[in-house]
């Protein structure tokens, strides 16, 4: 029984930690890192899978952004956070803001809200 309750401890506790420590993450690079353009190239959909009921599913349609910036003289893609439909302002082509962590180019933050 211990073992049990101990299981889903873990499962709730993990996934809660990994989301805050991203969430703050994101709020630190964006307060600290460096403000790029970028342009946008692709709007990707990808499914996000919830759960079923006995009187309907709860599948919907999330979008990814994908754009596109020179860094020191490479180009970078960068890949925003899901992205729900009724929060998609952006179009192919736009230009958005990319913060970066100049020691760490692989973290970086999409500010599509600017």
């Amino acid at each position: 029984m211990l073992a049990v309750i101990l299981f889903l401890l873990l499962l709730i506790l993990v996934p809660l930690i990994f989301y805050l420590s991203s969430r703050n993450n994101s709020k630190k690079i964006k307060a600290n890192g460096e403000r790029i353009r970028a342009k946008i190239v692709k709007i990707e959909k990808e499914p996000l899978y919830r759960y079923n009921t006995k009187s309907s599913s709860y599948n919907t349609i999330v979008y990814r952004i994908i754009a596109k910036a020179e860094i020191d003289g490479e180009i970078k893609e960068f890949e925003s956070e899901r992205i729900y439909p009724e929060n998609l302002s952006k179009n192919i082509g736009d230009r958005i803001f990319i913060y970066i962590d100049r020691k760490k180019t692989s973290s970086y933050f999409v500010d599509i809200v600017q």
